[in-house]
């Protein structure tokens, strides 16, 4: 209902590229302390949490690998970035999720408080896991198999999640 009484009022209407930034700048400006805080809630332990797991994590991929110190520096590379990519991104993507929540009903003009964004988060959080999952799986074949270029998988799957917290739908019509 409030959606569609922000279509109503024509807050939802095409934009061009510079109404979009001006409608974010706006955004941002009239709610840099809420969003600010929404984010840091998640984020920042998140951020805490993996720069201590990552330094004890990698060498022991490494070692799983067989990578040392002396190996080409492209394995390294390609170490990192598979790991980064199939581990920390989901993860950071995850503690995103409630600000893309805070900034949809900011935007259309909902009530919009830190309770009501974590409450939204927490109930599609089966949802957002299970569409991480799929994305992280699709991801990692696409990169190790080189069926399909890992871009157009990652264009793809880019705006699932924001679809999972905005819409609030299943797991199959997010996808969709």
């Amino acid at each position: 209902k409030r959606l569609e009484s922000s279509m109503n009022g024509q807050r939802l209407r095409p934009l061009g590229l510079g109404d979009i930034f001006d409608e974010g700048f706006d955004l941002y400006k009239r709610n840099f302390v809420f969003l600010l805080l929404v984010t840091a809630i998640t984020v920042v332990p998140l951020d805490i949490g993996l720069a201590f797991i990552s330094p004890r994590l990698l060498p022991t991929i490494f070692d799983l690998c067989g990578i040392t110190a002396n190996s080409d520096g492209f394995w390294i590379w390609l170490v990192v970035l598979v790991t980064k990519l199939t581990l920390f991104l989901p993860l950071f993507l995850l503690a995103v999720a409630p600000l893309v929540a805070a900034s949809a009903g900011r935007y259309l003009e909902q009530d919009t408080t830190l309770w009501s964004v974590y409450r939204v988060w927490l109930r599609r959080l089966p949802v957002l896991l299970a569409a991480l999952a799929l994305t992280a799986l699709t991801l990692m074949l696409s990169l190790f198999l080189c069926i399909v270029p890992w871009f157009v998988v990652a264009t793809q799957f880019f705006f699932v999640l924001h679809a999972a917290m905005v819409e609030g739908k299943g797991l199959g019509k997010t996808l969709g």
